[in-house]
């Protein structure tokens, strides 16, 4: 999570030295995670496409989606207990109007 400190699209608060975040931490970190999510079409989130996908040292910017600068995360990618968590917390994201 700190590599995603800086970042602009996906900047997450990093928890204070118990562990914890502030609640302003937290609605912050939902936000931001929120614009990696595609609602609509919940596979298609980089959220979730991006832990799954190898490091491109090449750094093509044009292939943004295939590569993640982090490295691939998730073992097992789709079928990880990670994937499939935040799959099912996106889902349930869902706005009712």
């Amino acid at each position: 999570m700190i590599c995603h400190a800086n970042h602009v699209i996906f900047k997450l608060q990093t928890p204070n030295a118990e562990g914890q975040f502030s609640p302003q931490d937290s609605e912050s970190n939902y936000k931001y995670a929120m614009r990696v999510v595609d609602i609509n079409n919940p596979t298609r989130s980089l959220i979730l496409i991006k832990p799954t996908r190898p490091t491109d040292a090449a750094a093509n910017v044009e292939d943004y989606l295939a590569t993640h600068n982090g490295g691939q995360r998730w073992p097992r990618n789709e079928q990880s207990w990670q994937y499939k968590t935040i799959l099912a917390w996106i889902r349930g994201a869902r706005m009712v109007n």
